[in-house]
């Protein structure tokens, strides 16, 4: 449940931070809660801030982070959403939207602290699952009380860990070996 829970904050900070950024007007996209994320790469170098409300995690100004580093982050609820539920819709750009969600600890706070390492959250099997620019919107609810939160957030990776670097090897191979198979046909 704690662990469930920290993904909730994360996704909460994330989710801040992305919209901590200003759309075009200056306003972030942050209602009924705020919060702040810093976030790290793998040698603990800082990567981008943001705040929501504040600057940071819009289209044009997305919140950087790494899939191998991690965010220190904030958080404040403007009311009690424990034993409630969240929602986080990531949008790819490519069609393709992708929902999570459950529900947050009846011991949750509304207001808080922490470190969450990403590569937990955005690799799988030791590849990056998601990369570039992602849409992010996050809803927690309890009774009267909701948090909402949406903005962008930018992954950044080592290629070598991408299903497209892969992909791309895969082709490389297969066009190599259409080259050889194509000359090898035509001899008298």
């Amino acid at each position: 449940m704690r662990r469930l829970w920290a993904g909730f904050v994360l996704l909460v900070v994330f989710g801040a931070l992305l919209v901590m950024g200003a759309s075009p007007a200056g306003a972030a996209k942050a209602r009924g809660c705020s919060g702040t994320g810093t976030s790290f790469d793998v040698d603990d170098i800082q990567v981008d801030k943001a705040s929501a409300p504040g600057r940071g995690g819009t289209k044009s100004n997305p919140f950087d982070v790494t899939v191998d580093g991690k965010v220190r982050y904030t958080y404040s609820i403007n009311g009690n959403v424990a034993g409630g539920k969240w929602d986080l819709k990531l949008d790819t750009g490519f069609g393709l939207k992708i929902p999570f969600g459950g529900k947050i600890s009846k011991t949750a706070s509304s207001s808080g602290d922490g470190v969450e390492p990403l590569k937990k959250h955005l690799e799988f099997g030791g590849l990056s699952a998601f990369l570039g620019l992602v849409k992010v919107d996050i809803v927690a609810k309890k009774g009267g009380t909701t948090c909402t939160v949406s903005g962008y957030l930018k992954i950044h990776s080592d290629i070598f860990t991408t299903p497209m670097f892969y992909l791309a090897l895969i082709m490389l191979v297969l066009g190599i070996l259409l080259g050889f198979l194509a000359m090898g046909g035509t001899g008298a």
